[in-house]
């Protein structure tokens, strides 16, 4: 298993908590196969925000395809 970054370019700008406006949680990193070339999401919102999931179609892009 290896350690990438989430496919969203914006995670790292999103709230650490809803409840604290200011603090700002950084780039998640998501565990994937050694061999896996893709791009990954640490959640569905940031999977939606960076254009690959839709919360009524499913998937619109394939994140195994960059």
């Amino acid at each position: 298993m290896k350690k990438i970054p989430c496919g969203n370019p914006d995670c790292g700008e999103r709230r650490a908590h809803w409840d604290n406006q200011d603090e700002k949680r950084g780039t998640q990193m998501i565990d994937v196969p050694d061999d896996y070339m893709g791009k990954s999401f640490c959640s569905i919102t940031c999977a939606c925000v960076a254009g690959y999931f839709s919360v009524k179609s499913g998937w619109i892009k394939d994140p195994k395809e960059g």
